[in-house]
């Protein structure tokens, strides 16, 4: 395995995670089970996204309910622009 493969397990694909912040800009709260087959991933993927985007506070996320919403201050994120906070 070389080492962009390690680095990348587990991951979602760039062109996923582009979607991602998009299907959140209502900045209400989502199901992660509902958006694997919108974004056609594991549930395990996007959880490992989501917690990943949750250390960076770019959204928020409930690993026991398995739901995440977009953070204040980022729901520009969606449209490529994060606002300053």
């Amino acid at each position: 395995m070389n080492k962009t493969t390690s680095l990348a397990k587990g991951l979602c694909p760039l062109s996923k995670l582009d979607e991602f912040p998009e299907l959140l800009k209502d900045g209400t709260w989502h199901n992660l089970t509902s958006k694997v087959e919108t974004l056609k991933l594991t549930l395990e993927r996007l959880e490992k996204t989501a917690k990943t985007l949750a250390k960076q506070d770019l959204i928020r996320y409930d690993p026991e309910a398995k739901k995440v919403k977009i953070s204040p201050g980022t729901d520009s994120l969606a449209s490529g622009r994060r606002s300053a906070a």
